[in-house]
């Protein structure tokens, strides 16, 4: 007698192998890069293998309403995360703002970092991409937009000796191109692109990763 398996049953163990060690993606960007990630987010597929984790330079003092922003994509699902939060493929996780957003030693649940008095504002995205490194290895891939000074660059660095995938927005295109530019500059970017390409090759990354375990 043969068994028969049935088509809820193939769609589950599929979930469960997509689960499997997906690409953890990091965006990190500052001034000028609040609408970019916006525009990234609304082109990435809804069942994007991968976690998505945002550092993005805010007041403060002020309510964010870019977890608002990035919602109204409708692509990915959007998550406002708290400490020690488990990390699913196809989320989107953001902290507030004077919390920086890291994933723990385990490599599948957030570790934030507070940071009430800006005493490491401008080190948010390295922090993030570091942490990134060390617990993803090559399933890292590191983004940096938009933004004024350097934070970004030591990160991607770690990110790109782990064996990671690192990439920057064009400085053509950015409106404040400093980050990018010192991570290019340092010879950490892997790839350097339109903030319309991006998307199109993360997603491309996630696939492949995807499709090898498959095999």
């Amino acid at each position: 007698m043969v068994a028969t398996v049935s088509r809820k049953t193939v769609r589950l163990r599929a979930r469960h192998e997509r689960s499997q060690h997906p690409l953890v993606v990091a965006i990190g960007g500052s001034a000028g890069s609040i609408h970019v990630v916006e525009d990234v987010v609304r082109q990435l597929p809804p069942d994007l293998d991968a976690i998505v984790l945002f550092a993005i330079h805010r007041s403060y003092d002020r309510r964010s309403y870019l977890p608002e922003m990035l919602r109204r994509a409708r692509t990915i699902k959007i998550v406002e995360i708290v400490d020690s939060e488990a990390l699913e493929s196809a989320v989107g996780y953001i902290s507030e703002p004077s919390e920086h957003l890291t994933v723990g030693h385990d490599g599948y649940r957030a570790r934030l970092l507070p940071d009430p008095d800006r005493l490491r504002r401008n080190q948010s995205i390295d922090e993030l991409f570091a942490s990134v490194a060390e617990t993803a290895g090559p399933r890292a891939v590191g983004i940096l937009l938009s933004g004024l000074r350097k934070d970004g660059t030591q990160g991607l660095g770690a990110i790109k000796r782990a064996g990671g995938t690192t990439i920057v927005q064009d400085t053509r295109e950015a409106e404040f191109p400093d980050m990018p530019a010192s991570a290019i500059v340092a010879g950490v970017a892997d790839h350097v692109l339109s903030h319309h390409e991006i998307p199109r090759v993360v997603a491309r990354l996630a696939a492949t990763r995807s499709e090898v375990r498959q095999r």
